[in-house]
């Protein structure tokens, strides 16, 4: 019998396989001792039972032994969302990006143009990510590791297409697409990024996906992360209300809310006032960020890029980290992240 069938087999009893069973299930899988058939049936049965912390942290263990990774400044961070965006929004993170990186902060994007589902958590999927608005700015996303490295350490930005560095991944994630269910790749994926960055800014769709991820990112080697959360479906800060988030300080943990009202920003009234459209849409309202228009959109990107800011230590507080990052914008700064990119990354 095939060893693999063990694992499957237990989580079909909906039984918790422990750390090591689950890193040995991945590696058979990763080492190709698995059929097709077998590794949808293993990823099935994890999500219909639940999979645990343990078999995250196996399988996310054995990813990012296989992954190719580039080499980064101490004070790298990643500033992400874990699943899609939501639909009809303006890339929020993928501005921060670019303000932070302004900021000289070097900030590590990985991503892919594959479409992960929530749908156990009533998100809509959308398919206006990073890896769809930056080549219509001129960023090459397929460019070589090499480049993202040299990108990063000169531009303080760079994008890494997972398919560049995960390659053992290609046919797990084609089959994990057609399943069209929300996954233990949600999780995974975006914490194998190849930067191995310390520091992390991680924008979730509830509350209940925050505590989740923080506990799996406990048990891993960041100096500092914030995992966010707002009260309504924008998974970063809000300028709308409450949001919550949790710190992991050295695999310490604390929760607390923020509110647009402590650091006087103009509080949105509706989500419309960050309303996107199609890629070309968003690609334009980004540009139009960069190059200094003052709007919602602004706002919203500024809180944000203060979190990252504050998380890497660059400021002592939210609202030096506004003030820096307006800089970065008014300066120009953030503008030049975008225009250093594009040309280290078309080289």
């Amino acid at each position: 019998m095939s060893e693999i069938l063990k694992y499957i087999n237990k989580a079909v009893q909906r039984e918790t396989l422990t750390l090591e069973e689950a890193t040995r299930a991945f590696q058979i899988i990763l080492a190709g001792g698995a059929l097709p058939s077998q590794i949808v049936a293993f990823i099935v049965a994890l999500e219909t039972k639940g999979a645990n912390i343990d078999e995250i942290l196996g399988a996310i263990n054995v990813f990012r032994t296989k992954s190719n990774f580039i080499l980064a400044p101490n004070n790298t961070i990643d500033i992400c969302n874990i699943g899609p965006h939501t639909n009809n929004f303006l890339n929020i993170y993928t501005a921060v990006a670019f303000v932070v990186a302004g900021c000289g902060i070097p900030v590590a994007k990985h991503g892919s143009n594959i479409i992960t589902q929530l749908d156990n958590y009533n998100i809509p999927s959308s398919i206006i990510r990073a890896s769809d608005i930056l080549p219509i700015l001129g960023v090459n996303i397929n460019a070589h590791p090499k480049k993202s490295a040299q990108s990063l350490l000169e531009a303080n930005i760079c994008f890494m297409l997972i398919s560049k560095y995960h390659t053992y991944l290609r046919e797990i994630l084609s089959l994990v697409n057609e399943l069209d269910i929300h996954t233990i790749f949600d999780f995974i994926i975006p914490l194998c990024n190849p930067a191995k960055p310390k520091y992390c800014l991680i924008g979730v769709h509830s509350k209940e996906i925050a505590e989740k991820l923080a506990m799996i990112m406990q048990h891993m080697e960041y100096n500092k992360a914030w995992i966010v959360s707002s009260h309504n479906v924008l998974a970063s800060l809000t300028l709308t209300g409450e949001a919550y988030v949790i710190e992991i300080t050295n695999k310490n943990t604390k929760s607390f809310t923020i509110t647009p009202e402590e650091y006087q920003l103009p509080i949105m009234e509706n989500l419309d006032e960050i309303k996107g459209g199609d890629m070309f849409f968003n690609a334009k309202k980004l540009l139009e960020l960069l190059q200094g228009q003052k709007n919602t959109y602004r706002d919203i990107v500024l809180l944000n890029a203060a979190a990252a800011l504050f998380i890497v230590g660059e400021v002592s507080n939210i609202k030096d980290g506004i003030l820096l990052a307006s800089n970065s914008l008014d300066s120009g700064q953030a503008y030049k992240s975008l225009q250093n990119l594009i040309a280290i990354s078309s080289i």
